[in-house]
């Protein structure tokens, strides 16, 4: 689960600083772009999702944002999953056609625009898939100040994201199940730190020195 930014929310309800702002984008702008492609949109289309979710914050809804009623994550998706209904009805208009996103973030042909499944809120689904792309970015972010190899990113994600069987993981990385458990180990206990950073209002490069 990403921790709530708690205070970095409650500056910014206050009006906030211009860092404040930053740090809040910097935050979340890559995680709201991959919630946007997860829906088969295009590139430029990701960037209007980005740029109308972040202009709504900005001008209206921060202030309504009520603590008590949910997790501020889950608050953010169901507005960036708003906008991304509005990306999909405006291509659908360009094609002449209606475009549906069905349970699984597909783009189809049908008659109507199917939200989620019955099954689940929507607030729900926008807030897993946000935090899947939070802890995603920060896995790349491991890699990319090269504090894992990609490899041992890849056996944590294999072993504790898709929870696959750790023979079977072994199996196909040629290697033994202690060098699998290792690898989860070690990501584990880096992401939790700086997930614990990113809750006390760092950005993600300052999480990564926590």
């Amino acid at each position: 689960m990403i921790p709530t930014q708690h205070s970095l929310v409650i500056r910014i309800q206050g009006g906030g600083s211009d860092d404040d702002w930053g740090r809040f984008y910097s935050l979340y702008e890559l995680p709201i772009l991959a919630f946007a492609s997860s829906h088969s949109l295009s590139e430029a289309e990701c960037v209007v999702v980005l740029q109308e979710t972040m202009i709504t914050m900005l001008r209206v809804v921060f202030a309504r944002f009520d603590p008590s009623k949910g997790r501020f994550t889950g608050f953010l998706f169901h507005v960036a999953r708003c906008c991304v209904v509005d990306a999909v009805r405006r291509r659908g208009r360009r094609e002449g056609r209606h475009v549906s996103i069905n349970g699984t973030g597909e783009l189809g042909g049908g008659g109507e625009l199917e939200l989620v499944d019955g099954c689940d809120d929507p607030a729900d689904l926008a807030e897993r898939a946000g935090e899947m792309a939070l802890i995603f970015r920060s896995l790349d972010l491991l890699i990319e100040k090269q504090c894992f190899r990609p490899r041992t990113v890849s056996l944590f994600k294999a072993v504790t994201i898709e929870q696959r069987d750790p023979q079977e993981v072994a199996e196909e990385f040629e290697t033994s199940v202690d060098n699998v458990y290792e690898p989860k180990r070690a990501v584990l206990a880096r992401l939790r730190r700086m997930l614990q950073a990113l809750d006390r209002g760092a950005d993600l490069e300052e999480a990564l020195a926590a």
